[in-house]
């Protein structure tokens, strides 16, 4: 890390330790428990199972946010044991902690969790990442507070977590997407079965059929699936 960035992040830590209060400390035992593993994996599998399912397109939407979650678990475990930063020392740890410090795994899990949760609630896109951002600074915050992370380490897993949770927002939505286009390129005639059968349609109407347009019709209409073909 960058000797500057090091000592600005050990002096903002030292700011947080001072404000320890039995008070403080015990609020900040519960906050952090948003992100521990335990309460995160739930709460998105949850999240992924309530997710509104009004039609079929919408069940595609609900696997990305686990999905990110399991990915970007793997990736910040992975980075932190390549740059394997030390925690803060000993006698400031007011909990149990596991491996290096950078990026904060709590603060990570707390922000995709609640995108997971922000998400499957129909929150607006505005929503969808200042949410989980406020959840992850919370957490983060009590981590250092804990004195199981410097700032530094919060403010990755925040970047870690808002990634993820942009990913995951952009990986629904396209499966949506493309879901939906389908069902209305069926149901206007713009795919391949449809767009013969209209033309062929046409062709009769007018008294003149193609051949071509006769042959095509009659290897769509038994290639295509009977629930396509209605």
């Amino acid at each position: 890390m960058i000797p500057a960035a090091g000592r600005l992040d050990r002096a903002a830590a030292a700011i947080i330790w001072r404000r320890r209060t039995p008070r403080t400390v015990a609020t900040a035992r519960l906050v952090g428990v948003l992100g521990d593993p335990a309460i995160a994996y739930p709460a998105t599998i949850v999240a992924c199972l309530l997710a509104p399912a009004g039609g079929r397109h919408s069940r595609h939407a609900r696997l990305p946010p686990l999905a990110v979650l399991m990915l970007a678990a793997a990736l910040r475990r992975i980075g932190c044991d390549l740059i394997a930063r030390p925690r803060p020392p000993q006698p400031v740890r007011l909990v149990t902690v596991d491996g290096h410090s950078l990026p904060s795994r709590h603060t990570t899990l707390a922000v995709l969790a609640a995108g997971a949760v922000v998400r499957a609630a129909g929150t607006p896109a505005a929503g969808r990442l200042a949410v989980p951002a406020a959840v992850g600074a919370a957490v983060g915050t009590a981590r250092v507070l804990l004195g199981a992370h410097w700032p530094g380490d919060v403010l990755a897993g925040l970047g870690v977590g808002l990634a993820g949770c942009w990913a995951a927002d952009r990986a629904a939505g396209r499966r949506v997407r493309q879901q939906v286009q389908h069902r209305r390129s069926l149901a206007s005639g713009r795919s391949g079965p449809c767009r013969v059968r209209a033309l062929a349609c046409r062709s009769r109407r007018a008294g003149s059929v193609s051949p071509v347009i006769e042959s095509a019709w009659r290897v769509c209409r038994t290639l295509t699936p009977r629930h396509v073909r209605a």
